[in-house]
């Protein structure tokens, strides 16, 4: 079973919960998260101009990742579920979805070419993967 463990270091993330985002910690962002490869300049890709106008989001919570919440509970869900993954998303959010993926009874799961945000850089494979799951999830629940 995965297990999230504290081999991450979320300490500067956590740090992070107040005071501006500058452009370094975003770039630093992306590349934590996969959404840029190790050595590329982030704020050369196309999408730098729109990552930047957010960049405050990153202040986030602590809560995010001091979670303690029971899982199991999880497991009383029986809505269906579709977790989406990116092949070059960090390894710590592939253990958050593999972990989920273990407690919730209908779930599907998808890893997608791309990094932490597969359902903006492979956009139409996600379109096409989230409409199959909800035309088989309505199915499901309509029977």
């Amino acid at each position: 079973m995965p297990s999230l463990n504290s081999q991450v270091d979320y300490k500067g993330v956590i740090s992070w919960t107040s005071g501006n985002i500058s452009d370094e910690m975003l770039q630093q962002f992306m590349q934590i998260v996969g959404l840029t490869r190790p050595g590329q300049n982030a704020r050369e890709m196309p999408q730098w101009t729109l990552w930047k106008s957010y960049r405050q989001s990153l202040r986030n919570s602590p809560a995010v990742v001091a979670q303690n919440d029971d899982r199991e509970r999880l497991r009383s869900l029986d809505s269906p579920a579709l977790l989406v993954k990116g092949t070059g998303s960090a390894k710590f959010l592939h253990q958050i979805i593999d972990t989920l993926a273990v407690y919730l009874p209908n779930v599907q799961v998808i890893e997608l070419p791309a990094g932490h945000a597969p359902h903006i850089v492979s956009m139409d494979l996600f379109l096409e993967k989230l409409t199959s799951f909800q035309q088989t999830a309505l199915r499901t629940i309509r029977k």
